[in-house]
């Protein structure tokens, strides 16, 4: 089975810094997509969001898995993968900050694998099109 690709690019209006901030603090997620988000394990280093931190995510009240930062590149880059649970295998998300003129670019890119057989048309319902929303909200409520 083929991999599923997610991939999402999002403009700011607001610094690089801010927008990484932003998504580093991962306690936001909870106001930008429809499941719960909460830190298990701060990660090493300065930011306990960094890498080595690990977030719990429950999705529609029953689906639990963990995602553990691999990767923590202040203002520019955040890499994680699922380490624990869920109904997905192989997943890796990468995202890249860039800095545009003043306001950041986001591109965001995921994949991963179905632990059973899923028609596309359900993971794009189930994971692209509520992270798709909440980036989208994001910008939003940076512009708050």
């Amino acid at each position: 089975m083929e991999p599923y690709k997610i991939h999402i690019t999002q403009d700011f209006k607001h610094s690089q810094a801010e927008v990484f901030n932003f998504f580093a603090n991962y306690d936001n997620f909870n106001k930008l997509f429809p499941f719960k988000v909460i830190k298990i394990k701060d990660g090493s280093g300065k930011n306990a969001y960094g890498a080595g931190s690990i977030r719990k995510i429950t999705s529609m009240g029953f689906i639990t898995f963990e995602e553990t930062i691999v990767v923590f590149e202040p203002s520019s880059r955040i890499e994680y993968k699922i380490t624990k649970g869920g109904p997905l295998k192989n997943h890796y998300g990468v995202m890249k900050f860039e800095d545009r003129n003043g306001q950041c670019h986001l591109d965001y890119q995921i994949s991963f694998e179905s632990k059973i057989p899923s028609p596309d048309f359900l993971l794009n319902l189930m994971v692209e099109k509520p992270l798709r929303e909440g980036i989208v909200k994001a910008a939003t409520i940076l512009a708050i």
